[in-house]
């Protein structure tokens, strides 16, 4: 029997929430559940698994969720009365997926609730987004690990995951893109740049090891071309997405920093230089290239080009 055949697409109940703090490579295990279900809104792998993937019960997400089940069907959990709504996702911890998929909660949430419900280990930006778009004082950070029974959750289905730079997948995201532009950028002018740099270091807040930097090498090239240096965790994510929106050229690290950053470009930009290092990303790279849905050449007004050396960036 797999856990698929325990799930129901149900997407307000009352139920159980647990979500776990150590990481399964960079996604949380996270699941809402009662005595006989697990309702398959509440973990992002469920949904693509059951849409999209083949099922393999070898995965280690899927024998870590089904034993969140069977462990804890039984066992009470701190109640939380009222109406609440879930906005965190099996990503929140970063990645494209976490932000993409927090946007789209916070675009879909439809009324009020008395509790927003968000994971203590989201990633800092994805907070702030959080704290940007619904009431503060009605924010309810959950502990990893622990045990949540909720009288009324609200799951708020997560179907995209990523950039679309395809024309047929363009509607996917637009109406994201819209919504960053109304939360972040209407009500606030952007600081003008000529050209920002935005490159994983060994210093950066990074949720993998892969096309790191060392940090002197990022400031060296940066004075060296009398260029704009920019720590994402510098910054609230509204500061940085504007400093994102106000640029002119934009020097930034393959991954999620890239695709992240492509919800905050705006029309001003004409040049968008990838810098793709590391074994992993430039694998992804060389099977890819040439396709336009993974390495667009062109976005809004900006000319893409792809660099696997910060040599090449002139």
């Amino acid at each position: 029997m797999s856990i698929l055949d325990f799930c129901r697409n149900e997407t307000q109940m009352p139920c159980k929430y647990l979500f776990l703090g150590q990481l399964c490579g960079n996604s949380t295990v996270s699941l809402a559940f009662d005595s006989e279900s697990i309702y398959k809104y509440s973990c992002d792998w469920l949904y693509l698994i059951d849409s999209y993937l083949h099922y393999s019960p070898t995965l280690g997400i899927y024998t870590q969720l089904l034993n969140v089940f069977q462990n804890c069907r039984s066992v009470e959990g701190i109640r939380i009365p009222g109406r609440s709504v879930l906005v965190s996702t099996s990503f929140s911890s970063g990645t494209v997926h976490g932000y993409i998929g927090i946007l789209e909660i916070l675009l879909s949430l439809n009324g009020s609730y008395d509790t927003y419900v968000v994971h203590q280990n989201a990633q800092n930006g994805i907070k702030d987004l959080i704290e940007l778009a619904v009431p503060s004082e009605k924010i309810y950070y959950i502990l990893p690990d622990t045990l949540y029974a909720f009288d009324d959750l609200t799951l708020i289905p997560v179907r995209t995951h990523s950039i679309h730079f395809s024309e047929s997948e363009k509607g996917l995201i637009r109406p994201i893109t819209d919504f960053v532009h109304r939360l972040l950028f209407d009500s606030k002018e952007s600081p003008l740049s000529e050209t920002v740099v935005v490159l994983k270091s060994s210093t950066s807040a990074n949720l993998t090891g892969d096309g790191i930097f060392p940090y002197n090498t990022i400031v060296e090239f940066c004075d060296q071309k009398a260029w704009t240096r920019v720590e994402p965790i510098d910054h609230k994510e509204d500061e940085y997405a504007r400093i994102i929106h106000g640029s002119k050229r934009l020097v930034i690290s393959f991954g999620t920093t890239w695709m992240k950053a492509m919800l905050y470009v705006s029309d001003r930009c004409e040049q968008i230089d990838v810098v793709i290092i590391g074994l992993v990303y430039q694998e992804q790279y060389n099977a890819f290239q040439g396709t336009h849905a993974a390495f667009p050449s062109q976005y809004k007004n900006a000319r893409i080009t792809y660099h696997t050396s910060l040599d090449t960036v002139v």
